[in-house]
């Protein structure tokens, strides 16, 4: 895929990314010549591909030019566009920057916060280390209510959002949503579900899920035993999981 023709065709005025289509459409300024000189096209075939070429890019570096920093913003466009996210940087490809202010400015900044790093200086040896274990991973396509998403964060025990989650650490907190949101006064509420679910989910179908996921809320040998044999259809249980909280009223006051 060329990825300059693919940002063009498909950046639209809602996208993040829109502030930048002027400036890429046009190229560089060459004061020499006194003319634009359009930036070359860049090739990828493989999501694993532009996460290489990303990692390459914010390697340190006294400066970033232009034309690396277009090949920076078409990345983060191609990998926004699939729905990727940095687990480090969970922001970043919602809120582009430039290629200097994350490799740089973000990097420097998250090593000195989380690492220890002293701000008087960060050796250029941990900010390639920091980028090239960065992991790049793709948000669930399942829509999350901001009510549901900021539920979530709360009942984390270390007050994350929903989709920087593991897989199994994602079923864990579902399983804690539904006793949060089900369980009155050491009882279970029985769902009015034909209103809610037409009936396609029913209580008892509620009861032998939240069951089957209980093993992601413990780590006896016997818990440990019951995940693997669900690992294979995790995307499914997570996907159930979110279709019974979707219509549930929360009161997280």
């Amino acid at each position: 895929m060329e990825l300059l023709s693919y940002f063009v065709e498909n950046v639209d005025e809602k996208s993040p990314y829109f502030q930048f289509k002027e400036e890429i459409e046009l190229g560089w300024f060459d004061f020499l010549e006194n003319s634009y000189i359009p930036y070359n096209k860049l090739h990828v075939v493989h999501p694993k591909e532009a996460i290489r070429k990303f990692k390459d890019l914010c390697q340190p570096a006294n400066s970033y030019g232009t034309e690396l920093n277009c090949q920076f913003t078409l990345i983060c466009f191609y990998l926004y566009q699939n729905n990727y996210f940095i687990e480090e940087f969970p922001e970043l490809l919602n809120t582009p920057l430039t290629l200097e202010e994350f490799a740089y400015g973000q990097v420097r900044t998250y090593l000195i916060e989380n690492k220890g790093e002293s701000p008087n200086g960060v050796p250029w040896q941990s900010r390639r280390n920091l980028i090239n274990q960065l992991s790049f991973k793709v948000s669930d396509s399942f829509y999350l209510q901001d009510q549901l998403n900021e539920t979530f964060r709360i009942i984390s025990t270390r007050g994350a959002q929903f989709h920087t989650m593991s897989d199994e650490e994602k079923l864990k907190e579902i399983a804690n949503m539904l006793e949060f949101i089900l369980k009155k006064k050491n009882k279970f509420l029985s769902l009015d579900t034909e209103t809610l679910y037409f009936n396609y989910i029913t209580n008892d179908d509620i009861i032998s899920y939240r069951k089957r996921i209980q093993c992601f809320r413990h780590s006896s040998e016997e818990s440990l035993e019951q995940r693997k044999k669900l690992l294979p259809s995790i995307d499914f249980f997570i996907s159930y999981g979110l279709t019974i909280l979707a219509p549930l009223k929360l009161d997280i006051s």
